[in-house]
């Protein structure tokens, strides 16, 4: 039995459906618009003709496609041969693998960018300048600012989500049909090929198309290795309309961003589908059975070096790049460089006044953004499966449509909305807060959804029945149940709040600076070794942020 719903909380969700939708209107708008956003103009077809131009989108689009195409397999083929290794064999240290992988997922994901372009950069890169020197090479090897570079970069780092999100499948597969393939005599890469991957392939499969959402709508690697190379997708593409060209092209834009988010929108779908036919797939039943660990012998070394070759890549080495680049006073490829190591870039970013407004409003912008999206999830999936509204059930997917809206885009579609009607909201936190609620409402509203679908509604209805009205209900029943869900899910968006960029890029203004803008700003003026500093204390102040929030959360939870 649905409990019946509050006029109240029918006004918040249809405040926050009202933030959904109505800022992609105004998307749409600024194509026709011929001025820039809240400036007066008039109505013309010019910039969406000229952003509508065949050959600029076959470019676009052929270039996106390359680029995410490319990261995608690349990261799904290092993704599932990681969770392979570490949880069906006996592959040394995959505890300790496994913890490190972790770690990676939380640390601004343009870290990885930097130090690749720090290392082949075919100018300056310290990898090439080393490879020259040694083999008498006239010009460099590797070339990062290439469709290849862009794939490689991407993909290394998106391969740790790749992981985190297949390994679950794999760890839980149940052995039986593995163990017949092995006594009918098929050998261990065998039974893999023909059972295992068959088994695992619907969970590939929608893992392979979030990470192909996740790479169209990536802006660091297409900035920091696309732009310097001439590679335009249309992430870069956009930026570049808005933020490099004198006078902006603001009309350009909107209609690149409006053919991106088209093109989300059809992806998004055929994840939903994909997901919704894994329950077809079932291997976790009520049987008891215990997977059974693969023994490698002398191969397990082999599988080691995989695991270690990709941790160094992917973590440790661009830490340790990054901290040496960071020692020095400026970023050369010659031998005494490391003759006059300092710590005035950790002084000069630590006592400037932007730094520190900026690590101050990033902090506070990512808690409320936590707190404001943890909050409208639990509300739409409170109308959706414990009202009974009608219609309730629109309000769940308004909240999944965000799926689809890349930071960069949102952000110029937020940006045409305040200047057109709520001026006074632009350059101010909220203006991000709002921003990053929209953009990760669905992931709030998946999680608390999942939890709450698993909490009957007998003790809800009985406090219903005693009196309680809808929020009490809510505040003493429903969320003190839901609490670990709640938890996790104010974590995981705390530090996906703390990671975007693109946004940032469109609604940080004079006064308002978040430090991926600032970092952002110092890369693309030269300034390298503020730029490591900038980026390892930035992932330092994350990582202290989210123990900082967990544990403050998880005792207060103890207490409760």
């Amino acid at each position: 039995m649905a409990l019946k719903g509050s006029p109240i909380l029918t006004i918040i969700a249809l405040a926050i459906s009202f933030l959904v939708i109505v800022p992609i209107g105004f998307l749409i708008f600024g194509m026709f618009w011929t001025t820039s956003p809240g400036l007066p103009g008039e109505l013309t077809l010019e910039y969406a003709q000229e952003g509508f131009a065949i050959g600029e989108h076959a470019t676009l689009l052929l270039n996106t496609g390359i680029f995410a195409g490319g990261s995608t397999i690349l990261a799904i083929g290092i993704g599932v041969a990681l969770a392979l290794v570490l949880k069906r064999t006996d592959t040394p240290g995959r505890k300790f693998f496994d913890a490190v992988i972790l770690v990676h997922f939380v640390f601004p994901s343009f870290l990885g960018d930097i130090a690749w372009t720090m290392l082949l950069s075919p100018r300056h890169g310290l990898l090439n300048y080393q490879l020259m020197r040694l083999f008498g090479l006239e010009s460099a090897p590797f070339n990062i600012y290439t469709h290849e570079g862009m794939i490689w970069s991407q993909g290394i780092g998106l391969a740790a989500l790749a992981y985190l999100l297949i390994h679950p499948a794999v760890a839980n597969m149940d052995p039986v049909l593995e163990e017949a393939a092995r006594i009918s005599g098929a050998s261990i890469k065998r039974s893999i090929g023909k059972v295992t991957l068959p088994i695992l392939f619907p969970s590939i499969l929608a893992t392979a198309l979030l990470l192909f959402m996740i790479s169209l709508r990536s802006f660091e690697t297409p900035t920091f290795i696309g732009q310097p190379g001439g590679i335009k997708v249309y992430m870069n593409a956009i930026y570049e309309n808005i933020e490099l060209v004198i006078p902006s092209r603001y009309g350009v834009a909107s209609t690149q961003a409006t053919v991106l988010l088209v093109l989300m929108l059809v992806v998004v779908v055929l994840y939903l589908q994909s997901t919704k036919r894994l329950s077809k797939y079932v291997s976790i039943t009520g049987r008891g059975y215990k997977p059974r660990v693969i023994h490698l012998g002398r191969w397990k070394f082999a599988t080691l070096a995989f695991a270690g070759g990709y941790i160094f890549l992917s973590t440790f080495m661009p830490f340790i790049l990054l901290f040496f680049v960071s020692l020095v006073p400026f970023y050369a490829t010659t031998r005494n460089m490391l003759e006059n190591m300092t710590l005035a870039n950790y002084t000069q970013v630590l006592l400037d006044e932007l730094m520190i407004s900026g690590a101050i409003n990033s902090t506070l912008i990512a808690v409320s953004a936590a707190v404001v999206t943890t909050m409208a999830g639990a509300f739409l999936a409170y109308m959706a499966f414990r009202t009974r509204i009608r219609g309730k059930r629109v309000f769940e997917a308004i909240a999944i449509l965000p799926m689809g809206y890349p930071g960069l885009v949102f952000g110029l579609a937020l940006l045409w909305t305040f200047l057109t009607v709520f001026r006074p909201i632009f350059g101010t936190p909220w203006a991000l807060v709002i921003a990053y609620m929209v953009i990760f409402l669905p992931l709030s509203m998946r999680s608390l959804s999942n939890t709450m679908m698993q909490v009957h509604t007998e003790l809800e209805e009985a406090g219903a029945t005693a009196g309680a009205s809808w929020m009490k209900t809510m505040r003493l029943i429903t969320l003190p149940l839901m609490k670990p869900a709640i938890i996790n899910t104010f974590i995981l968006i705390l530090v996906y709040a703390y990671r975007e960029v693109g946004t940032a890029v469109m609604l940080a203004g004079p006064g308002m600076y978040v430090v991926p803008v600032l970092i952002l700003f110092w890369w693309r003026s030269g300034y390298l070794p503020v730029v490591a500093a900038a980026t390892l204390i930035y992932g330092g102040l994350m990582v202290m942020t989210l123990l900082v929030a967990r544990f403050l959360l998880t005792s207060r939870g103890k207490s409760a």
